[in-house]
């Protein structure tokens, strides 16, 4: 009985909780609460949390008086591997533990590992990451233990999924909101001057900003030596100098001038020697047109660009 009331409770807790940290926080105190257990580790996928590499431990609570801790940023091997990539529970006794299992714990939590349960957290797609549950108070865990905490994760996962998707789409309405400002500000902008002293420095600062790019460079055509010659440039750059010119008719830079499109490069290959030293970086490149001058933007480090139809891609 008690554990179908904590279900309901933490399905009532999953339809109401808007902060996926309290979410989580409320999850592992109920969690560890009915399983009589010591310590709770809910470990998340680390590419959506912090960046990191593996998986990170989200939260986790611990019974008073005890103190469990994790060792180190992230795991990415061992147990807790093993159960996202598998999502099969995982029940360990006392005589099952070994010394590897538990090595994302620091030394002093690890010697006091008797039983453990972990599980996977499901996602929309995949897991989400795992749920992790320690020494049960009195005895081993059980087959019933385990079931009540892949069916509790269920309801954490999905809760989880439908707050990140609600982020998602708040984070997305903020930055609709900051390109029509950006375009309001720069239309303000043209609307003022005629003079790209005034125009290009805008225009550069204003597109690097908004699409979270290292730098932003402005080309402009030479038509008396068929160069391309650097007008603008906005941000940290050290291998492109200030006075830079490139052949209009030739290389990389020169070819896209006489474009209509724009195009997303994806580690460039070796060939434009003052471009040697941007293989593996991500480079946005298009022609700007203004009455009959041609402009060439680039935007160096633009890590959310993706590649629309009828792009290319070196």
């Amino acid at each position: 009985m008690e554990t179908f009331s904590a279900l309901f409770e933490l399905a009532s807790v999953s339809l109401a909780c808007r902060d996926q940290d309290t979410l989580l926080k409320t999850f592992a105190a109920r969690v560890g609460a009915t399983l009589g257990a010591r310590a709770v580790f809910v470990w998340t996928n680390g590419s959506s949390s912090k960046g990191a590499e593996g998986l990170v431990c989200r939260t986790r609570w611990n019974e008073a008086g005890e103190r469990f801790a994790p060792q180190g940023d992230s795991v990415s091997e061992g147990l807790l591997a093993e159960v996202y990539e598998s999502a099969e529970t995982r029940r360990v006794s006392s005589k099952e533990i070994t010394a590897d299992d538990f090595e994302h714990l620091d030394e002093a939590s690890r010697a006091r590992v008797k039983s453990a349960i972990v599980v996977s957290l499901p996602g929309a797609q995949r897991a989400e990451g795992v749920v992790e549950v320690l020494n049960k108070r009195a005895g081993e865990f059980t087959a019933e233990d385990a079931h009540f905490l892949e069916e509790a994760s269920r309801l954490a996962g999905s809760a989880l999924t439908n707050l990140e998707a609600i982020e998602g789409e708040r984070q997305a309405q903020l930055f609709t909101l900051e390109r029509l400002t950006a375009l309001y500000d720069l239309g303000r902008t043209f609307t003022s001057t005629l003079e790209l002293g005034v125009l290009l420095p805008v225009v550069a600062g204003k597109i690097r900003d908004i699409m979270g790019a290292g730098a932003c460079s402005v080309w402009l055509a030479d038509a008396g030596s068929q160069d391309l010659y650097l007008a603008k440039k906005v941000g940290e750059d050290p291998t492109v100098e200030d006075d830079a010119r490139v052949s209009l008719t030739e290389g990389l830079l020169g070819g896209i001038a006489g474009m209509t499109t724009w195009f997303v490069f994806k580690g460039l290959p070796p060939g434009d020697g003052w471009l040697l030293s941007f293989i593996e970086m991500e480079l946005l490149l298009l022609p700007w047109w203004i009455g009959r001058n041609r402009l060439l933007a680039w935007f160096e480090r633009a890590p959310w660009i993706t590649l629309p139809r009828g792009s290319a891609s070196v």
